[in-house]
């Protein structure tokens, strides 16, 4: 490679790191914009303004609003999917001795997706919730749901196999994890709520030690109810 064939060569990775960047920095605004104003209110101009970059040069990098959304929403739901994958891997190869290690593993999985970004997550979950997700263009609206659907047949297949292993009781698995995960949503909503009691904002640390006190109390519950061993 000459010297010419280099400096293009360098040129070409600077512009494709300055084009992720951008496209990176417009996502983060949308996202800013969604969760305060909400998806349904939100607009382009808005978006605009927040990233401070014009709408033709946004329109060069995404389609519409509802594609940011679901640019959004992926990275973390695809995280999910691979932490369950996984999950289920090491059950099917037996390397769980207890079923109270596993249903803990399973509320460690649900919260390492929330971590991964905690307003992406309550953004997530005020799209399924409040029916908002049926708004998305149909392709994206389905694409999400199945994904959704994936991660749910990863979690009952290993479910399944653990009852059959003797480490779980004999319940429903789509009973038994709708409840956990259900659980699990409402422990981080609620604490959200008490974060904000009497008009003031706790802090980051004071609001997740109070997250993990309850999800360990509601893991412990469930390992009492579930486990065989």
């Amino acid at each position: 490679m000459d010297k010419k064939d280099i400096q293009k060569h360098a040129i070409e990775k600077r512009k494709s790191r300055d084009k992720t960047r951008r496209k990176r920095q417009i996502l983060e605004a949308a996202g800013r914009v969604f969760l305060q104003k909400g998806y349904l209110n939100a607009t382009m101009d808005d978006i605009s303004l927040e990233v401070g970059l014009t709408k033709p040069t946004i329109y060069k990098y995404f389609k519409n609003i509802d594609h940011m959304c679901y640019l959004l929403f992926v990275p973390l739901i695809d995280s999910m999917t691979q932490n369950l994958a996984r999950l289920e891997k090491d059950v099917l190869a037996g390397k769980y001795q207890s079923g109270a290690q596993l249903i803990h593993d399973i509320f460690q999985t649900f919260y390492e997706g929330y971590k991964i970004s905690p307003d992406i997550f309550r953004l997530l979950q005020f799209f399924q919730q409040s029916g908002a997700i049926w708004n998305l263009e149909e392709e994206l609206r389905e694409s999400l749901n199945e994904k959704g659907r994936h991660n749910a047949r990863i979690t009952r297949r290993a479910y399944r196999i653990a009852m059959d292993q003797g480490l779980l009781k004999k319940y429903e698995a789509i009973v038994a994890l709708d409840v956990i995960y259900g659980a699990f949503l409402g422990i981080i909503q609620w604490t959200d709520i008490r974060s904000h009691r009497n008009g003031f904002k706790a802090g980051w640390d004071e609001t997740e030690e109070s997250r993990l006190v309850r999800l360990q109390f509601m893991e412990k519950l469930a390992i009492e109810t579930l486990a065989l061993n």
